[in-house]
Order: C-alpha cells, then structure tokens, then sequence
C-alpha cells in the first residue's frame, strides 16, 4: 500500500499543480488513516523549509513503510531480458502488436530503442522513483549555490534527463537557474514559507489542529473503551481472545509530530499573523502538552515528549511575545470561542469538566517555563474565583489534586518561592480594597478545605498587615442594628483560615514556642478592630437579640475558635503524664 501512495503521489506531481494543497486538505479534512499517508508523503516531498529550524533541531521522517514504488517489468511479450520499464509508447498499433494491451505500453530501454529504430515510433521516458531517504541537498550536478537547501522539486524532462530520469530537488538559485531561460512551462512544485497570507492560511491551521488532535482523541478512546463493560467490548468486536484489536498503532500515536513541525515551519507567531488562529493553534497545542503528559514512557512518549523542548515551548514562548492577550485569554477559565477546541470542547460537556481540563493544561505546561511570575498573577485570580463561584464543595476533591500539584511546595513546577506563589493573595490583602480582601480570603478558605497547606509565616504576616489596614480603611458604615454580615466575615475567615492552616502545617508542641507568639500577635491585631461598622447594640425589636444576631453569633464564633487556638497552644496540665490501663 505504501508503495501506491508514492506511485499515486509522484504521478500527480508530474501531471498537476497545487498537491500540496490536496495534501493540505487531507490532512485537515480526511480520515485518521488518510492522515497517516499524508503527513508522511507531504514532509517526504516537502521537507521542513526554515532553516532556523533545520539548523538547530533534527528532524527525521519517513514515507510510510519505508518503501518506494519500482516500474514494472517491459511489457513487450517477445523481450527477453525483462528489464524494467523506463520509456512509454502511446502508439495504439505498437502496443497491439508487442504487448496484446491498451495503450500506453511500458517498455525496458532495448526495446525502447527497437521501437523508436524500426517501428519510428515515438517513446518518451518514464519519471523513475524518487528515493524514499529525504534529501534536503540540491541535486543539481552543477550546483554552485552556497545555500543548497532544496526548496523545490521539477519533474520535467529537461531537467530531469541528466538524472537518470529521477525527479530533481533543487535549491532556489538552481530553481530560477533552470527555469528562467525556458520557453515551455517545467512541472515543478515549491512548498510554502508562510502561511500567513497565503489561500491555504486556513486549511494549514486546520491541518495542523487536526494532527495535534489526534493523540488526544486515541488517548480518550482507549479511555472510554475501559470503561464499557467487558461483555459489551466482545460482543462488538473490541477485543478477541482477551486481547484487544483495535489498540492506537505508533503511527496514530505518533502523528501529532507532524502537527507541531509543520507549527513551527509555516505558521510561525509572527505579529502579522491572525490573532484568532495563532490562539486557536495555541489552545490546541496546551491540550496536546496535557494529553502526550499521560502517554507511557516508551520510544513514542519519550519522541513526543522532546517536541515540547525541542519546538513547541520555542513556538508558544514567541506567541507569548507577540500575541500575550491571546495567551491569557487561552489559559482562562473561560476561555473565548475561537481558543474553544479540542478535549472536552468537543462533545457535551458540564462547566466542571471544562474547568477540570482547563487547569490540566495550564498544569502541563509549568514545567517548560512558559508561565512567568507576571502572567502566574493574571491568571490564578479568575481561576481560584472560578472554584469559589461555580464548584461546589462535594466535588473539592476532583480539584484538590490539581490544585495541590501547583501550590505544594514538593510538588509545585514553577519556578517561583513561597512569597511570589501566593503573591496574587498578599497584594490583595495587604493593598487590596474591601472587594479584594474578600475575594483573597475566601480563596484562601478554599485552599484550606482542600487540605492545600500555606506557609505559616507568609499567613500570619499578610493577616497582620491586612487586620492593621482594616482598622485604616474608611469602611461604608451601615445602619445601626444592620447585619453587617461582610466586615464580620473578615475576621471570621481570617481567625477560621489560622485554626485550618495550623492543623495543615502540622505545628507540634516542639515548634509552638516559634508560632506562639506571631499567632497571638495576629489574632490581638485581628480582634483590636471592632467588628461594627458603628456602635452596635442587640436593641431591635424585630430580633430576638443574639439569636437574630449575626453580627453576635459571629463574634462569639471567633472568640471560640481563638479560644481552641488557645488551649492547643497553651494546654492544661502541660506536664502531666496520663497511663491507661490495660484492657
């Protein structure tokens, strides 16, 4: 099958323009398999073109199978060396007469000879295989150029004559060179630079979506073909034997690779490019980081895995420069329609699915030093709002392990310290308004219920400066006798942050003598604020005093809970020693 694909390929390069187009759009519009045959044939015909890349990175491809196509034995029934054809006749009665077929008929070199000699018949040669090795050198014999990077590839006789009838790569001086003199047109075929600009801008885009695509997609139906019962999977044919036939092959493994090469040959993230397609590439490329993450760490996961290194972290860190709002729009939690794709994007799918994708792929790619402290600070606000708002407390545990991996010191890939992780908080909470320090402390009380440690000393000192900025701030006054629910929520939250993060980071009584004293500090800074915004007296008639008392029952919570502070850090009967009896 290899072998027809090259045949098929090659003929149509002799006879038609644009099928890098057609390639093109198999890749974008075909089947998996289409796709496979495809990308090999495109990146064997049209090597990668930027020397920037070529220079700097290998890449290596093949023609699927790794077989090219040979011509078939002469066709002239009374040939007796059967060689293998190189010339053609159309002449209908020639190909009566010595081969009892249609025309044309395919003849070996002597017979050739014979025919054009007695039967003054016009042959004319056949285009020979192209070798199945890709060649990047100028083949031209008398090539002088001092950049012999092939560009282009002509089919034409008169140029191929001196090549034994082989197909010639050429550099771009040799392809003006040739051609310029020419009267008659040469079959010669040049891939593209740019996208940028070009008819096929779009397809390209699309082509290389789709590639990316794939690894994903074969990654989720394995998936969700484990999750079928068994008895289900057999009766469809899913497995034979006990052993599953319709495994994803290294090739559909694999194909993502041409995705991110041909990424980084045409559809560079120039500033003139489309900011709307360099982010729908982008988005697609985050989920292919996340995706190839999961793949074993066998031939195929370790290539895929050093693309990242090798172009795609180069392609996304120069998307960064040029196009950093459609970076940040691609990375949100909500993310714009056009960076919508792939994953979850494509089938129906609940707002907590989308949010559980959306921190995988900004997961994914921490480790390769794409997120900077700057872009960290604008993105991790909307997404720890996001949890507050829109994920309920049942499901905290789906996103505890996400969230654990970025804000556990041990397991955080960011290159930051404690101080710049919790950064966006600290500025909050210290510079913050009213909005802000709400916003800072219910994060922070997200983070607790997840069971997400915070270092105790970067708490305590933001809590102290925070409680002393309170008592700074001109608060909206209420009415008297008003709930004043949010300027109590303040020191609620702060007092209930303290007594779960001292749990968390596990202070024993070894390290009480280190924390007492900053803990005491910031809860008398916490409660030295009044907790009314004016005078409050439990007097209206239409309560039932401190039972209708919000502003009361939550003042009575927080002195509990520094109460309970009190007794872990200062326990009764310190130096008593309890035995118990056997039972």
């Amino acid at each position: 099958m290899a072998s027809l694909h090259t045949l098929f390929v090659e003929n149509l390069l002799a006879q038609k323009e644009d099928v890098f187009r057609d390639l093109i759009l198999v890749l974008s519009k075909g089947t998996s398999e289409a796709r496979i045959a495809a990308a090999n044939l495109l990146f064997h015909y049209w090597p990668i073109l930027n020397p920037h890349i070529l220079h700097r990175k290998t890449i290596q491809y093949r023609v699927q199978g790794g077989i090219t196509w040979t011509s078939i034995p002469c066709q002239n029934l009374k040939c007796t060396d059967k060689e293998l054809s190189v010339r053609y006749c159309f002449n209908p009665v020639i190909s009566i007469k010595l081969g009892e077929t249609a025309p044309p008929i395919l003849l070996c070199k002597k017979c050739a000879e014979m025919v054009e000699d007695e039967k003054k018949s016009e042959t004319k040669p056949i285009c020979m295989p192209m070798s199945t090795s890709s060649n990047l050198i100028c083949q031209n014999k008398g090539c002088e150029s001092s950049n012999r990077l092939a560009l282009g590839i002509c089919f034409s006789e008169d140029c191929i004559r001196s090549h034994q009838y082989i197909p010639l790569r050429l550099c771009q001086e040799c392809l003006i060179a040739l051609h310029s003199m020419n009267k008659k047109e040469h079959m010669k075929h040049c891939g593209i630079e740019s996208a940028w600009g070009t008819n096929l801008e779009r397809d390209i885009v699309e082509a290389i979506v789709k590639l990316l695509k794939e690894t994903s997609a074969n990654i989720e139906g394995l998936e969700t073909e484990g999750k079928r019962p068994k008895w289900l999977r057999q009766l469809e044919g899913g497995y034979t034997l006990g052993r599953e036939i319709d495994k994803m092959t290294d090739e559909r493994r694999a194909l993502s690779r041409f995705g991110v090469w041909l990424l980084a040959a045409v559809c560079a993230p120039v500033p003139e490019a489309r900011p709307q397609l360099i982010a729908y590439m982008m988005s697609m490329l985050f989920q292919w980081f996340a995706t190839t993450a999961l793949l074993p760490n066998d031939p195929i996961g370790s290539e895929l895995e050093q693309l990242k290194t090798d172009f795609a972290s180069d392609w996304i860190n120069l998307a960064v420069s040029n196009h950093y709002q459609n970076f940040i729009e691609t990375l949100m939690p909500n993310p714009p329609e056009y960076a919508q794709v792939g994953g979850v994007w494509d089938k129906l799918s609940t707002k907590k699915d989308q949010m559980r994708e959306g921190l995988n792929k900004l997961l994914a790619i921490m480790p390769y030093d794409i997120i900077t402290l700057n872009t960290w600070n604008r993105l991790i606000p909307h997404w720890m709002q996001s949890i507050c708002e829109l994920i309920k407390d049942d499901d905290f545990s789906e996103f505890k392990i996400l969230l654990s991996k970025i804000f556990e010191p041990d397991l955080c890939p960011l290159p930051f310290n404690s101080d710049q992780l919790y950064q966006f908080i600290i500025d909050r909470l210290t510079n913050g308004n009213e909005m802000d320090i709400s916003n800072a402390l219910d994060w922070i009380y997200t983070l607790s219920m997840m069971e997400i440690s915070i270092p105790f000393s970067i708490l305590l000192d933001t809590f102290s400066s925070c409680a002393t900025r309170l008592s700074q701030m001109e608060l909206k006054e209420n009415n008297e006798n008003d709930l004043e629910e949010e300027h109590v929520a303040f020191h609620v939250a702060m007092i209930d942050i303290i007594a779960h993060q001292m749990a968390l980071n596990d202070v024993c009584q070894q390290d009480v003598d280190t924390v007492a004293e900053k803990i005491f500090s910031t809860c008398a800074i916490i409660l030295h604020k009044p907790y009314s915004r004016c005078k409050h007296n439990c007097d209206n008639p239409e309560l039932d005093e401190f039972l209708d008392c919000s502003a009361c029952q939550q003042s009575a919570v927080v002195y509990q809970t520094v109460a309970t502070l009190l007794e872990k850090l200062c326990p009764k009967q310190e130096l008593r020693i309890s035995v118990h009896a056997d039972e």
